[in-house]
């Protein structure tokens, strides 16, 4: 069921000094100084110009107001006492690091795009849902720590620059893409 439309008009009081809702707009297009920043760099823009039209969306919007509003979830012990000692997420968290995944939020440097794209598509996600980009950017940071060891990045590196988000609570090596947090 849709939700219902936010009275606009009370009997105590009239809302008139709100901003009303966006609804849909492009964030890329609607950026000025962003374009002129990947202009700067010389820097390609269709990927980031793509992810700003998606950024903007205002079902994102809601998503992110509904992840901040639903903390994630610590759940010790299952319905009969078995020990899980996992930390369950609003279904919208979910979708939201899966959509930053696909862009490449987290890898875009070490896949072949630059530092300079990273920092776009983050910049605009971060305008959805600020939480998800702190494990987006640890991710993106552990790379090229982890090349200081190269038998760690083989095990880790793949998955890490994975754009497949995996949300399931199992060992990295079952895993279809990985990310990294504190």
């Amino acid at each position: 069921m849709p939700p219902l439309a936010p009275h606009t008009s009370l009997r105590t009081h009239d809302v008139t000094n709100q901003v009303p809702p966006r609804g849909d707009f492009d964030r890329y297009a609607t950026d000025a100084t962003l374009q002129r920043a990947l202009a700067a760099f010389a820097t390609p823009t269709e990927d980031v110009a793509a992810f700003g039209q998606v950024c903007g969306q205002e079902r994102l919007a809601q998503l992110g107001h509904d992840v901040n509003r639903h903390l994630p979830e610590l759940v010790l012990f299952d319905r009969y006492g078995h020990r899980l000692d996992e930390v369950r997420f609003h279904p919208g968290y979910h979708e939201l690091f899966a959509l930053a995944c696909e862009a490449g939020v987290h890898n875009a440097a070490w896949t072949g795009r630059s530092h300079t794209t990273h920092a776009a598509l983050e910049y605009l996600f971060s305008q959805v849902e600020a939480g998800i980009c702190c494990p987006l950017t640890m991710t993106y940071a552990a790379i090229p720590a982890l090349r200081h060891q190269p038998e760690v990045a083989a095990r880790f590196e793949p998955g890490l620059l994975s754009s497949t988000y995996d949300g399931r609570f199992l060992p990295p090596g079952q895993k279809r893409g990985l990310t990294c947090g504190m």
